[in-house]
C-alpha cells in the first residue's frame, strides 16, 4: 500500500503540529471558516490563505531548513 503524500492538507489546529513535523503543509480549517468568501471579490485572499504555507516551505529549504531538521533539535 502506497503512503500518501498530499501536498497541503487543512486540518484542525489539534493536528496541524504532528503534520508539519512529517513534512506535510497544512492550513487550520477555522482560517478558511472566517475568510471573506463573496464569490470572484475575494478570491485572492482565499488562494493566498492556501498557497501561503507552500511558499513558506519551499522559502525555508532554499535557506537549508526543513521540518527534518528541525527534528533534531526535539
Amino acid at each position: 500500500m502506497c503512503e500518501l503524500q498530499p501536498n497541503l492538507a487543512i486540518i484542525g489546529m489539534v493536528h496541524a503540529n504532528p503534520l508539519e513535523v512529517r513534512g506535510i503543509n497544512t492550513k487550520w480549517f477555522v482560517e478558511l471558516t472566517f475568510a471573506q468568501i463573496h464569490g470572484f471579490t475575494n478570491a485572492k485572499d482565499v488562494l493566498e490563505l492556501v498557497t501561503h504555507p507552500l511558499q513558506r516551505n519551499n522559502s525555508l529549504e532554499n535557506l537549508g531548513w526543513t521540518s527534518l531538521n528541525c527534528n533534531k533539535f526535539f
